[in-house]
């Protein structure tokens, strides 16, 4: 890649750092003719495939007081292992309010279903890979504090297991608030493959409907983090699960989006990231980089 255009990429990410989870759904270089209005198209990207595409690369200049896990991540969080063709349970009262939106970290969706009492959620790991969840948090959604979850049994089974195993079960839990991230500790974790999660009790609505936004899932260990490299993460993903006034799950331009996140350590900070290498593309005082650049709006409480 030119150096002048290693500098156009990286300045955009260095932007993106603005804010804690940042997409971008399309990247475009162009130029002026000489003595023209007329533009020249130079390179574009809308991130709709991976080709040569460089996830969470740092440039040689690096970065500074930038990590790549968010501030209020759980340590081991593997939510991102979850495999979600994995999931079922009770039926789903549509599909914008899916069991899939529990695991997809964004407290702005929720899972609501109205078939009754209980309510069974299961799902696997990728590969069925085996991790001991020692932690494992209940987010409240959005609205209808009587649907919230009142009493539940957290069970799991390995590969090769018959039965469910009890992990951990609660009563009488009250969320105080919407949004809301309750976390519970596991006395005695072990490696499973599958989950069990079994709603017994709701907080009202003649025991019809419950909903909940979220299910967290996480080991306590740093060497289970989505993320371990240094600085900002970037990577192509599917687009914000919460929005203020565009398509969720999408980018703005397409099916896909950009999505750079982290968070910062100190008072000031930076990061510079490569994600296009090997480029090839000719910088004048003409040339000029345009993007699109929204925020998720995961997490934010009204």
């Amino acid at each position: 890649m030119g150096k002048n255009s290693t500098k156009l990429l990286s300045w955009l990410l260095i932007l993106c750092m603005v804010l804690p989870n940042v997409l971008s759904s399309s990247i475009t270089v162009r130029a002026n003719e000489t003595g023209s209005s007329k533009k020249e198209l130079l390179w574009s990207s809308s991130f709709e495939t991976p080709d040569d595409f460089t996830p969470n690369k740092l440039d040689k200049l690096g970065s500074a007081n930038i990590e790549g896990t968010l501030s209020n991540a759980l340590t081991g969080d593997i939510t991102y292992l979850v495999d979600l063709k994995s999931i079922e349970g009770n039926t789903d009262y549509n599909e914008n309010e899916a069991k899939v939106k529990l695991f997809d970290r964004s407290s702005g969706t929720k899972y609501l279903t109205n078939t009754g009492l209980p309510v069974i959620v299961t799902w696997s790991l990728k590969g069925k890979v085996e991790k001991a969840v020692s932690q494992y948090g209940i987010v409240s959604a959005n609205d209808a504090v009587e649907r919230d979850p009142k009493s539940w049994k957290l069970y799991g089974k390995k590969q090769n297991d018959g039965d469910w195993n009890l992990i951990d079960e609660k009563t009488g839990q009250i969320f105080n608030a919407r949004y809301q991230e309750k976390l519970y500790t596991i006395s005695k974790p072990e490696e499973y493959s599958s989950y069990k999660l079994e709603i017994t009790e709701n907080y009202g609505n003649n025991n019809k409907m419950t909903q909940f936004a979220d299910i967290i899932l996480s080991t306590g260990k740093e060497e289970d983090n989505e993320f371990q490299s240094e600085g900002m993460n970037a990577a192509i993903t599917n687009g914000p699960s919460s929005t203020w006034n565009q398509k969720a799950g999408a980018g703005w331009s397409g099916s896909k989006a950009l999505r750079t996140s982290g968070s910062l350590t100190g008072e000031d900070g930076y990061s510079y990231n490569v994600i296009y290498d090997d480029l090839d593309i000719p910088v004048s005082g003409s040339t000029y980089l345009k993007y699109n650049i929204f925020p998720s709006m995961a997490n934010e409480v009204p």
